[in-house]
């Protein structure tokens, strides 16, 4: 019996660690025009399970996700060999300043406030999608 590949490219899935409903219904509606499909993700154990199966392209975090600690799941993908290459998106409150830092010292690849994920998610993980291959970036 074969073991799960984790060196298969990333699929354009992206995957929403978020557990308020109002903001995964915003995610849904910002990143329709998109085309991506999305999964939503509850807990660090569901995003765990799910990774031995499937690679998004990029992981959304909500760092203000009382459910979970996101700074441990940050940390636990950037330092995992087979997981640090996926993107991860990041969003807080503009006033909490230490989880902004924290997330970018972890290694979050974009880390911005709730206003500016809100207005901008589609553009930001479009870039990220797409920065996947581009060695530049």
């Amino acid at each position: 019996m074969s073991e799960p590949t984790h060196d298969a490219p990333p699929s354009n899935i992206v995957w929403g660690v978020v557990t308020d409903i109002l903001f995964w219904s915003k995610i849904k509606g910002g990143l329709q025009r998109t085309g991506y499909p999305l999964r939503r993700i509850r807990t660090a154990l569901e995003l765990m399970e799910t990774l031995k199966n499937e690679t998004p392209s990029v992981i959304i975090v909500d760092m203000g996700n009382d459910a979970m600690n996101a700074f441990a799941v940050i940390q636990t993908l950037k330092e995992d060999e087979e997981y640090r290459s996926i993107p991860i998106l990041a969003f807080c409150n503009h006033d909490d300043v230490a989880a902004f830092t924290r997330a970018r010292t972890l290694g979050a690849d974009k880390v911005v406030t709730n206003g500016v994920f809100s207005m901008s998610m589609d553009d930001l993980v479009t870039e990220l999608v797409q920065g996947n291959d581009d060695d530049e970036l």
